[in-house]
């Protein structure tokens, strides 16, 4: 039954669309501005996953999984040599480690040293903040030679006792992701590379767990920095959400997301001769004001500064990467923040639509947004009037459904 409903491959065609935020007034947004933004897409990818079994136990099954994704080009509205300014990524990922490692290892007291050393080596390689380049180099990456140079600076701190990881094994880990030649790209965090090891539940047991339900990611059944009960690692398996009734609510997992996704049910619905239940994604999955969500808060942060997104540095190695609703959706907050966000939950929301009996999804469509988290970054040079955020960077929607008529 387990491979019949697609545990090796995706069960249904699965299309996933990519919207980047062009920044419009970038000279201002250095000088104080909130960010004007424009939404460029969707750059339309046709995907596919496939998995090999490493093990199996008596209770589950140890594998590892690829997505692999084509670019569909008669799909997309735009070209992907089409140029956008946007943040330069390498210099926020690297400003955004060097703040994590600082904390995490309570250095903070070189951190001037370190501004020091990284504006020295801005100047040297020529590089700013912001940079204009084509849609194909931040979707599939391009060459970063002032990594070298990051990593040198890690190298002169561990002369001094600093415990500094290498910069070099965290572009090429990346938190399990694989970067090569030092090029990053959108796709070299999503699609290409073997993840894993992932472990899932084999069978249904009633009260504690379902069939595809995940038990561990890379032989931790925990996530890194959120505090329990939010670090554990559960939820469904996005094709398969086990057998009979999935109950008023359920959590699904994607590793990508670094954290479970809340669904709550919302009646059925016939979708081509098939009655399926619809389950919607919960609008307060981020909200800090709930008691159940502040365990996502970690730090020394308040509450008011981790809501309406998770903070996904644990999850990447120490990388600034901020997770929420496209748009900011439920978070006028954070949308305020910055200018040209439309947030619509018609638009923005998600759902899944499953046949109850068999537990498979029907129709389906996952929109989030990653974002960058462009606060507490050393003041320096053009960094010292830049206006805090959370800066939207892509907005990612992944919809599957199946086509033609379903009689059970």
């Amino acid at each position: 039954m387990l491979l019949r409903i697609g545990f090796y491959n995706a069960p249904i065609p699965v299309q996933t669309d990519l919207y980047f935020f062009e920044l419009r007034n970038g000279e201002q947004f250095l000088e104080g501005t909130p960010a004007n933004l424009r939404e460029i897409g969707p750059f339309v990818f046709n995907v596919d996953r496939k998995r090999e079994i490493i093990a199996w136990t008596d209770q589950t099954v140890i594998f590892h999984e690829k997505f692999f994704a084509t670019f569909d080009q008669e799909r997309s509205p735009f070209s992907i040599n089409t140029r956008m300014q946007t943040v330069n990524v390498p210099i926020v990922a690297s400003l955004g480690w060097t703040n994590y490692w600082l904390d995490k290892f309570k250095i903070r007291f070189i951190y001037p040293i370190t501004q020091h050393a990284i504006h020295i080596i801005m100047r040297t390689f020529g590089e700013n903040l912001l940079e204009e380049i084509p849609i194909s180099e931040v979707l599939f990456g391009r060459k970063i030679s002032i990594v070298t140079v990051f990593d040198s600076l890690a190298a002169s701190l561990r002369l001094f006792h600093i415990p500094f990881p290498d910069y070099t094994i965290l572009w090429e880990s990346f938190g399990n992701y694989e970067i090569v030649n030092s090029s990053f790209g959108v796709m070299d965090l999503f699609m290409g590379h073997w993840f894993g090891p992932l472990e899932h539940y084999r069978f249904n047991r009633p009260g504690h767990h379902k069939m595809n339900e995940v038990r561990s990611i890379l032989g931790s059944r925990h996530y890194e920095n959120y505090a329990s009960p939010c670090n554990l690692i559960k939820g469904l398996d996005i094709f398969h959400f086990g057998l009979h009734d999935q109950g008023q609510s359920f959590e699904i997992y994607f590793q990508h997301f670094c954290r479970r996704i809340k669904f709550i049910r919302k009646g059925y619905h016939w979708n081509n001769g098939l009655r399926t239940v619809r389950y919607e994604v919960w609008p307060f999955l981020f909200n800090m004001r709930l008691v159940e969500n502040r365990c996502y808060c970690f730090g020394d942060r308040k509450l008011k500064e981790c809501d309406g997104y998770t903070d996904l540095a644990g999850c990447f190695g120490g990388l600034a990467l901020a997770f929420s609703f496209p748009h900011f959706v439920g978070s006028p907050h954070l949308n305020h923040d910055v200018y040209g966000l439309r947030p619509q939950w018609s638009e923005h929301g998600s759902f899944i639509e499953l046949e109850p009996t068999l537990g498979i999804p029907v129709h389906a469509k996952l929109s989030f947004q990653f974002n960058f988290i462009l606060r507490d970054l050393p003041r320096f040079g053009p960094l010292s009037k830049l206006h805090e955020c959370i800066m939207p960077y892509a907005r990612v929607t992944v919809q599957a459904k199946v086509d033609g008529w379903l009689q059970l």
